[in-house]
């Protein structure tokens, strides 16, 4: 687990809109069997392209993929196999190749632009 990672989580879970606080935060509370069966039953799951997205892909889930600007984190490379998904990815010219240059580019608060477009 990552510290301070449940606060986190609910810290922005408070930040949102009331008819998103109905949201599950499960970070570290499930076992994979469990989680697999919680996206089954999800009506959608929102996530960046790690394990728990590609999951929710694989058993059905419509899933709702967040993807930085960066040309090898992308969806090209790791969208999810899934019939029914959204991707979003900041409409910005990223001048990033493998990593984020952090302050040092012009469009650093790029993921920010994901609350400002929904």
């Amino acid at each position: 687990a990552v510290p301070g990672a449940l606060l986190w989580a609910e810290s922005i879970r408070s930040q949102c809109p009331p008819e998103f606080r109905k949201n599950i935060f499960i970070m570290d509370q499930l076992e994979l069997e469990e989680l697999a069966e919680l996206f089954r039953a999800s009506k959608s799951v929102t996530a960046h392209g790690t394990g728990p997205l590609h999951l929710a892909a694989a058993v059905g889930a419509t899933v709702h993929a967040i993807f930085p600007p960066i040309r090898v984190l992308g969806e090209t490379r790791w969208g999810p196999l899934a019939e029914q998904r959204t991707i979003w990815t900041p409409d910005v010219p990223c001048p990033a190749t493998y990593k984020c240059r952090g302050a040092r580019c012009p469009h650093f608060d790029c993921m920010d632009l994901y609350k400002e477009q929904q």
